[in-house]
């Protein structure tokens, strides 16, 4: 009803039905518990040592607030697909078009959108790595939103969607930690930053039109799955190297890397028990196999930028 009468509102609401209704999907609890890790792993990063902390509050509240973002690119998703009539069909130009001016550019600029509230506040309380964090954060949570939703989705399938556990959660991360800064940076010196705050939106939205375009577009698809490792693992590198150069030399009781790497190693045996409940040994290997893989590349970029931990 919504689509036919082009009322947004009632598009909304059938997105939050539809969102409530995935809260009984199998998939909720390996995607709360990958959240769970990756929110770990970058409140370590940011330097949460104790609890309760300001620093934890804005992490998670921004984790909420990315959260809700899928949820309205999923009204922008509808909007575009089936009231403007621009959808993938298969065709080479239009699948490609679609890919950077619809799903990198109605992502990046959901996420942003609910980042945007924080700005004022934090651009002017905290520093740089914890800006990038709280921005990561905002990728995470609508991650986490994404995964259940891909998962089921008509363009979703098990061996597909498990190693978005890795990939998507941290190319989410990244791209809104580094666009989150920029934002913040232009808050700060509007007139010295507009020029890295542009540059970097528009780099964002195309690495991950990219990205989305070698796995999704069927001519790309023979070196596709390579590509786009290649891409996360360009874009995951400067995220690191960005909190690498803000942290310093820190050094915490319990280490960000240990977190990291056993968190992946948890994630990829959750995976497996998952997927093996509930698919057969030949999408297991294929689903998990692919997510040990993009763990074993960020765990080595991982380990080559914050090798002073």
């Amino acid at each position: 009803l919504g689509i036919e009468l082009r009322d947004p509102a009632l598009i909304l609401e059938a997105v939050a039905r539809g969102d409530l209704d995935d809260l009984g999907s199998p998939m909720l609890p390996l995607s709360l518990f990958a959240g769970l890790i990756w929110f770990i792993v970058l409140a370590k990063l940011g330097g949460v040592e104790r609890l309760p902390s300001s620093r934890l509050m804005l992490y998670f509240l921004c984790l909420i607030a990315g959260f809700l973002s899928a949820t309205f690119t999923l009204l922008l998703v509808v909007w575009q697909d089936h009231v403007l009539g621009f959808s993938l069909n298969g065709d080479f130009v239009n699948d490609l078009l679609y890919c950077f001016s619809a799903i990198g550019l109605r992502e990046e600029v959901a996420k942003i959108l609910f980042f945007l509230p924080f700005v004022p506040f934090i651009a002017k309380r905290f520093t740089q790595l914890e800006i990038l964090i709280a921005a990561g954060c905002i990728g995470l949570g609508f991650a986490i939103n994404e995964n259940i939703n891909y998962f089921y989705g008509p363009n979703g399938s098990p061996a597909s969607a498990l190693p978005r556990l890795l990939t998507a959660s941290f190319l989410h991360i990244s791209l809104t930690g580094l666009l989150g800064l920029a934002m913040c940076r232009f808050w700060h010196y509007p007139k010295r930053c507009w020029e890295e705050a542009v540059g970097t939106f528009v780099a964002v939205v195309l690495v991950h039109g990219l990205y989305d375009a070698l796995i999704i577009v069927r001519e790309l698809a023979e070196l596709g799955g390579i590509l786009s490792i290649v891409v996360l693992a360009l874009t995951v590198r400067e995220f690191f190297r960005k909190i690498a150069a803000t942290r310093g030399a820190q050094r915490q009781a319990i280490s960000p890397l240990a977190v990291f790497v056993l968190g992946s190693a948890m994630v990829v045996g959750a995976a497996w028990i998952f997927a093996m409940y509930y698919y057969d040994l030949d999408t297991a290997l294929d689903g998990v196999g692919r997510g040990a893989l993009n763990s074993a590349i960020l765990a080595f970029i991982y380990i080559n930028e914050m090798r002073d931990e």
